[in-house]
């Protein structure tokens, strides 16, 4: 059994991409046969971290299957999985529940196509379940926790704020501009804003440790992994599920006369990654692209930081908690059991004979 993994030629890095290859690395320290499959030219810098790995490296063109291998591809690239289907047995890798029905031709559809799903989070499982009717084992994210984690002490100075502007740049200034405004009302204490953008993972831990809380715009989501990684790094998380996140955020927002949002999805999908279901909230969580609320919200996190509340310290210490749950083991584990079970014919049904 040879599992073939297809890395997307992206023009840039992204943390998709990363999962794929970090998911690679675990199958091959177990043991298992991996090629690695793009299409076009290996020498996109998108695939730069590819070269680590002494493992086949292969284009859709040069690709040879049989029955038993797995063809492991991320959703939104169907036309990647053409060498593979009714050949070999095929598994999509949802990472985003946006994009499940992104790039399939006219007239062509998921119960149609002979392949199975994983997902990577109880939300775009559920969204498979609804909108495909086909069941989805999980294969959550892992993050390097040896990069990310809390800081010996407290960042000192006015609290700063951590911000990606790649992920709804436009709403993330509206936030900015209304936070400033009712802060200046009110207390008038100083806070700063700090961009992440473009700098390499161990730069992104190193800078998330000087923030005290971090706020998540990004919508729609998967899993997304910044998040997870502020929980990781100690950080009060403010803001947007994106509707995947709900994997892993717990509601602790409350304001008197407010509907607060909660996952609508709850009883199917949310839950941490592994062990039981955690107690207490991690963060203060609105609407996706809710600008008044997410403002609101974020004035509520900064007072109880400032005021040393201890309720900023239990949401945080949750989050650290919560991050826990999704290391690079727990998920080298995860995909190690399900590839194990792959090998003896248990997983991922093969090709009608």
């Amino acid at each position: 059994m040879r599992t073939f993994i297809f890395l997307p030629p992206l023009a840039k890095q992204t943390g998709g991409l990363a999962q794929l290859l970090q998911v690679a690395g675990h199958l091959i320290r177990e043991g298992f046969d991996v090629a690695l499959v793009t299409h076009g030219d290996w020498n996109t810098p998108s695939l730069s971290a590819a070269a680590a790995f002494d493992v086949e490296k292969l284009t859709l063109s040069d690709v040879v299957v049989r029955r038993d291998d797995i063809w492991l591809a991320p959703e939104g690239w169907p036309n990647a999985m053409a060498p593979a289907l009714d050949r070999c047995r095929v598994v999509v890798w949802c990472q985003n529940w946006a994009y499940l029905f992104s790039g399939l031709p006219e007239g062509v559809h998921w119960q149609n196509l002979p392949v199975s799903f994983l997902a990577v989070s109880r939300p775009v499982a559920w969204y498979i379940k609804e909108m495909v009717g086909a069941s989805a084992h999980m294969l959550w994210p892992g993050i390097d926790q040896k990069s990310f984690h809390a800081p010996p002490v407290t960042p000192p100075g006015p609290p700063a704020i951590a911000w990606m502007p790649r992920k709804n740049k436009a709403l993330a200034h509206q936030i900015r501009a209304a936070v400033e405004s009712r802060r200046g009302k009110i207390s008038g204490k100083p806070i700063r804003w700090v961009e992440i953008d473009g700098l390499a993972r161990e730069d992104v831990a190193e800078v998330m440790r000087t923030c005290r809380l971090f706020l998540a715009t990004g919508f729609p989501e998967g899993c997304a992994l910044p998040p997870l990684e502020a929980m990781a790094s100690g950080l009060f998380v403010v803001g947007f599920a994106g509707v995947g996140c709900w994997d892993y955020m717990r509601q602790a927002w409350q304001r008197d006369d407010y509907v607060i949002e909660t996952p609508y999805m709850v009883r199917e999908s949310h839950g941490p990654a592994s062990g039981q279901s955690r107690k207490g909230g991690n963060g203060f969580f609105v609407a996706d692209a809710d600008v008044p609320a997410a403002a609101l919200a974020l004035c509520d996190a900064l007072e109880l930081i400032e005021s040393d509340d201890p309720r900023a310290r239990a949401i945080t210490k949750a989050g650290v908690a919560t991050a826990r749950d999704y290391s690079l083991e727990a998920q080298a584990r995860t995909v190690t059991a399900l590839w194990r079970k792959a090998e003896q014919g248990e997983l991922f049904p093969g090709p009608k004979k």
